[in-house]
């Protein structure tokens, strides 16, 4: 086996059940708000430290956006998860077997198919842990991307050694 064969290069990252719980709280005030954990904000830092490319994914901008932003993260806001994604692809000339993708619910199973590395946090939809090659122990909101960050990072390091 080639070395980096099997390294994930780009990962992307749904908001709504992966980095949240999928909770909303609707204020008074006709805005919205949202709980991010501070260790999935960590796992996604270190990732980029590590040189992997992190894209946050939904199609909900409120809120979303601006917490994107204030991690120096891209975000992309989009209903057809599967074509922006096979779009980021083709723009970084990454094949979708060195990409991962965390979703949590079916409109995430389009995007999930194209890549090498699909992961569902413990609470996502029965259909979408069926179908994730790794399926993570800690709920979306709940440290579930820094589990998946660690794993990536540990599979990117596994993929030196051979």
């Amino acid at each position: 086996m080639r070395a980096n064969q099997n390294r994930i290069k780009i990962a992307f990252f749904d908001v709504d059940g992966v980095l949240t719980d999928g909770t909303k709280l609707y204020n008074e005030d006709g805005t919205v708000s949202k709980i991010f954990h501070d260790q999935d904000s960590t796992g996604l830092k270190l990732l980029v430290e590590k040189g992997v490319d992190v894209i946050i994914i939904s199609a909900d901008e409120r809120v979303n956006k601006n917490w994107a932003e204030h991690q120096g993260l891209p975000f992309y806001c989009t209903t057809d998860k599967a074509k922006t994604v096979a779009e980021i692809l083709d723009e970084k000339r990454c094949d979708g077997k060195s990409a991962a993708f965390i979703g949590d619910d079916i409109r995430d199973l389009g995007a999930m198919r194209l890549v090498g590395f699909s992961m569902a946090p413990a609470n996502a939809s029965l259909q979408v842990r069926r179908e994730s090659r790794f399926r993570l122990r800690r709920k979306g909101g709940s440290g579930a991307v820094r589990e998946a960050a660690e794993l990536i990072l540990h599979i990117n390091r596994s993929s030196r050694n051979f």
